[in-house]
């Protein structure tokens, strides 16, 4: 090889070596970065935090299926392989479900923090699942921008007889029977939305031909992503019992501290635990609730309720 081969030779190979460098640098460095699903499951989880999240388990079938044990019996919350499908949630032998506002098939992604994403599941909306350590799941719905939609539905898939009933402060109750005779079987916690800035997003519940759809009002002002979030909460322990045991004397040393305590709504920890007393129908129902019996820390810590109630 003479001396002008061997320099186009040098020039050759330091141009293909130039070229395949420009061409995988920018996918080396993209593949160090977060992907869709953990930019998603990062956005979800600094609006609900991580302390509460259930690890899942993956079946067979490709869900995702968390079990808690609340000492008074297990609770599964069955997260679907695509976001097509439903959440399945059994607890006491009751189930529901709850499909997912999802218009492509796109394949579930479990994350290392235990939500479960179905990235791009809307348009330029992402979705969501968090198995709670209270049995409960949430639902994220995660709006990328404002070409998104405003509002997002939830099919719901209730036992024979059972149906949801809104509650003065947003929340929605899913009851058995009727009146004061009535069977709380959970609920679906107060609808929230934030910003990318933490703000608030006003956002709201309705119930339509047993769909649960969720309105977030977001506008020209608002900071993408906002994070929106359905929690389901369930109730295994026999609600209308506790209140014809306790309902009188909760109500006899309430009357003590005057008519406000009734109304008491204390939130005791950063997942909202709380409960609110109201009038309703022929007695006091217990109408928002999460956590269970927990709920009852909530009333002792209203007001001279502390003092009464201890």
């Amino acid at each position: 090889m003479n001396h002008g081969t061997r320099i186009a030779s040098a020039v050759i190979a330091t141009v293909t070596a130039t070229a395949l460098l420009a061409g995988i640098a920018p996918a080396a460095m993209a593949s160090d970065g977060p992907s869709r699903a953990e930019r998603t499951a990062g956005i979800a989880e600094q609006a609900t935090g991580t302390a509460d999240i259930t690890p899942t388990t993956q079946l067979a079938d490709g869900t995702q299926q968390a079990v808690t044990d609340t000492g008074d019996g297990l609770l599964a919350v069955t997260a679907p392989a695509t976001a097509s499908g439903s959440i399945s949630a059994t607890g006491d032998g009751i189930t529901i479900g709850i499909a997912l506002p999802a218009t492509s098939d796109v394949k579930g992604i479990k994350t290392e923090s235990g939500t479960i994403v179905y990235p791009g599941a809307a348009k330029n909306t992402d979705l969501a699942i968090q198995a709670t350590d209270d049995g409960g799941v949430r639902s994220l719905i995660t709006i990328n921008n404002a070409n998104a939609a405003k509002e997002y539905r939830f099919p719901l898939d209730l036992p024979a007889g059972a149906v949801p009933e809104q509650q003065e402060d947003g929340s929605v109750l899913v009851l058995t029977g009727a009146d004061e005779d009535a069977d709380i079987i959970g609920a679906f916690d107060a609808p929230w939305a934030k910003g990318a800035n933490g703000s608030a997003v006003p956002t709201s519940y309705r119930i339509e031909d047993g769909t649960l759809i969720q309105t977030v009002a977001f506008d020209q002002n608002t900071a993408f992503p906002v994070v929106a979030d359905p929690w389901w909460n369930p109730s295994t322990w026999n609600w209308k019992k506790i209140i014809k045991k306790t309902g009188s004397w909760v109500k006899a040393r309430a009357k003590k501290c005057g008519i406000g305590a009734l109304s008491a709504y204390i939130p005791v920890q950063a997942h909202h635990v709380s409960v609110n007393i109201q009038r309703a129908r022929n007695g006091l129902r217990l109408v928002k609730f999460a956590g269970g019996p927990w709920g009852y820390v909530s009333v002792a810590a209203a007001g001279c309720l502390v003092n009464q109630l201890t």
